[in-house]
């Protein structure tokens, strides 16, 4: 845009201090031939200083904040969107308010390695960095947009930012998490959260590119062993849709989420305490899977106590004293695992120690491993085994002790990996977890190898993540109120419960 500026024919330009002598300045200034947009800083278009801002900020924010760094919300634009622009500097927080535009400065690293120079001294986050610093909470404040993306707004990004990467720069992408994120001064429960943000675009790109990685380690090389096609087993269908990995990452990702969300209590306890005598005999009769649904439940509640008093005498060795054994003293699947092999192996014993080692059942045998291989699909998903490695390694790095428990329990309840008694490994592996490190156990009932929290993973696509992890802290608050010091009490909590359950199956 051209205009005349005292007789003379000029573009539109910015005067920065230094430019003009102070008194040029003030004199063009008082004449209304500029119009001062910052301090110090003016433009002589005076009839749309938004506009001059707008395309100018670049050059004015570079020259006020120096090795500022575009970042959270604005790096969806790369600058400013709606009049809102959120920069990262190593200074003191503050806000500026230009013609058109308002910028927010949190106190932040300023460029590292990776970040983009931009002309006049800005930087735009690197796509790595700009995944970290979106993970960092923020919220809406006065009708401005919150200063981070919401989950679906950064996983967008995500998708956008690297969907079509190979398996060596994801592998790099990967590596560089928990090394930037040291570099930014940032929270190691930060890791986790990207790895699985990161991940969600892994296992789907590969599927539909070249098929995938298996995870056997923080990073993984070689492809996933399909499953085996969709064959029927002793105890159904055992397949896997090319959306599993993503619908099961992104439940594990929604759990993170609403764990660190809700910051929910710690109950630490002592179960040497007189209070937890009669612990082990209610958690067993509730999740070893003696209630089917269908005989009446005082009866199955003498077989119960019968039981217990048999294997005083060495005679019972039915499933449900093999899982009262199991719950009385063992610790299967701990907090102190760290890779997803051990993970896998512990799972494999637990479900052989339930099942008594049988051959008929498939004992510590994943179900696409139970039968002869069919022909395999070519849309087929990863196996089992990739499955289990891909979400235990979205979830071990969590802070959180409960929401890794929760994390374990989903993963083994969503993905089902064995013919019988899922409910009753993923029950056992929840309390292990939670056991392990001193925290309340979770008991609940599981009716007919279903339970109240594997009724809500049944709706898949619709699973609210928040509800689900209320339920469970519920029934964690509802164990640590309960009475187990005498067997009376006990049988009556439970009579209590399972007269509620029959009045509300569903």
């Amino acid at each position: 845009m051209e205009h005349s500026l005292e007789g003379k024919t000029m573009v539109a330009s910015l005067f920065f201090p230094g430019d003009k002598p102070p008194a040029t300045i003030h004199g063009l200034h008082k004449a209304g031939s500029i119009v001062r947009i910052a301090p110090g800083i003016y433009t002589d278009e005076v009839s749309d200083p938004v506009a001059v801002v707008l395309r100018e900020w670049q050059a004015i924010l570079g020259h006020m904040l120096p090795n500022s760094v575009v970042t959270d919300r604005s790096v969806l634009s790369g600058g400013p969107d709606d009049g809102v622009l959120f920069l990262a500097r190593a200074a003191k927080a503050r806000q500026i308010v230009l013609p058109g535009l308002v910028v927010s400065v949190r106190q932040g690293l300023g460029p590292v390695e990776g970040d983009i120079a931009l002309p006049g001294g800005l930087f735009l986050a690197s796509p790595l960095r700009a995944v970290l610093d979106n993970l960092l909470p923020s919220r809406a404040v006065r009708g401005k947009p919150a200063r981070t993306l919401s989950d679906l707004e950064l996983s967008n990004f995500v998708l956008g930012k690297f969907a079509g990467s190979d398996g060596n720069r994801l592998a790099e992408l990967m590596g560089g998490v928990p090394r930037l994120i040291k570099v930014l001064g940032l929270h190691d429960d930060l890791i986790p959260r990207a790895e699985l943000l990161l991940k969600r675009i892994l296992v789907t790109d590969f599927n539909d590119d070249v098929q995938g990685v298996s995870f056997m380690g923080p990073v993984g090389v070689g492809m996933p062993n399909a499953l085996e096609g969709p064959r029927r087993g002793v105890g159904g269908n055992s397949e896997s849709s090319p959306n599993t990995e993503r619908e099961l990452l992104d439940l594990l990702h929604s759990i993170s989420e609403g764990i660190s969300k809700l910051q929910p209590d710690v109950f630490v306890v002592d179960e040497s305490e007189p209070k937890w005598t009669y612990r082990p005999f209610v958690e067993a009769f509730y999740m070893s899977g003696i209630l089917d649904g269908k005989t009446p439940n005082s009866l199955l509640l003498k077989k119960a106590l019968r039981s217990v008093m048999l294997t005083e005498g060495g005679v019972d060795d039915s499933l449900f004293i093999r899982y009262y054994s199991l719950v009385s003293d063992r610790i299967d699947v701990t907090r102190d695992i760290n890779t997803s092999t051990e993970f896998i192996a512990r799972l494999r014993d637990l479900h052989s120690k339930i099942l008594g080692g049988s051959i008929e059942a498939f004992a510590g045998v994943f179900k696409d491993e139970s039968y002869a291989p069919v022909a395999v699909a070519a849309e087929s998903g990863a196996s089992i085994s990739d499955l289990l490695s891909i979400g235990f390694e979205s979830i071990v790095g969590l802070n959180s002790n409960l929401g890794f428990a929760i994390g374990l329990y989903i993963l083994i309840s969503f993905i089902r990996p064995f013919e019988f008694a899922n409910e009753q490994v993923a029950s056992i592996a929840l309390n292990s977890a939670l056991c392990s490190v001193g925290e309340c156990r979770i008991i609940f009932p599981v009716v007919d190898d279903k339970s109240e929290f594997s009724k809500l993973l049944s709706s898949r696509g619709h699973i609210d993540s928040v509800t689900l992890i209320n339920r469970f802290i519920a029934r964690q608050e509802s164990t640590v109120a309960s009475h187990y010091q005498d067997l009376g009490l006990a049988l009556k909590e439970i009579r209590a419960d399972l007269a509620e359950l029959e009045s509300n199956p569903h």
